[in-house]
């Protein structure tokens, strides 16, 4: 063997060498960098197993929060209904309440409407029939007390007017005795028109009689 041969012999026996290194280098790294990825990968896995179970969590509690929600509104639903039964309701009874306040009014108004017009009859003003008692009724009923007051007061200055009128001279009424039976209440006759007064005298009671009528 040359020294040519024994040359290129050991570059070769050399070259090998350094080829088995590399590959021995390459293989740790190649061994190192997938023992790094599957770490990694491991983490990453690890890493999305803890998501899921989250989401999981996130989920159940959005189906529990649903459910609640689903549930509230069923409960609102439910209490719009009762409100608007109870405000009908209470329309109902303020209805009603105003109702027999009215009636109740109305028959305070009855009461003290009957205990005026028997005022009235027993101090002689009116006459004590349905037809009279009726309109007097109905005058009398909407006054107030210091308007009533002041109605009774005017009646009894007619009334004192008209029997001051009916007072007649005694030959006269001796006239009307021998004419016509005696007449125990010269006002209530005049207000019955048992009697035929003077025409001077029944235009006067007309008169007034008529401003009677009017308040």
């Amino acid at each position: 063997m040359d020294k040519k041969e024994l040359k290129e012999e050991v570059k070769a026996i050399v070259d090998e060498l350094l080829k088995d290194k590399e590959e021995a280098e390459f293989t740790d790294k190649l061994e190192s960098t997938l023992t790094e990825y599957k770490t990694q990968i491991a983490d990453i896995t690890q890493q999305v197993s803890d998501k899921d179970a989250e989401i999981v969590g996130l989920k159940s509690q959005l189906e529990e929060k649903s459910a609640r929600l689903t549930s509230l509104e069923e409960e609102v639903t439910q209490l719009k209904s009762t409100v608007e039964a109870l405000t009908s309701e209470k329309e109902s009874i303020s209805t009603e309440k105003s109702e027999l306040e009215q009636k109740l009014l109305n028959i305070e108004k009855d009461n003290v409407a009957k205990e005026r017009v028997n005022q009235l009859i027993e101090a002689s003003l009116i006459k004590n029939e349905h037809e009279v008692i009726e309109k007097y009724l109905a005058r009398v009923r909407d006054k107030s007390d210091d308007e009533f007051a002041g109605y009774l007061a005017e009646l009894t200055e007619i009334r004192d007017s008209v029997v001051s009128s009916l007072k007649v001279e005694p030959e006269k009424e001796e006239a009307v005795e021998k004419k016509e039976e005696p007449v125990k209440d010269p006002l209530q006759a005049a207000l019955n028109f048992e009697i035929q007064p003077p025409e001077e005298l029944t235009k006067k009671y007309q008169e007034m009689a008529s401003n009677l009528v009017t308040k």
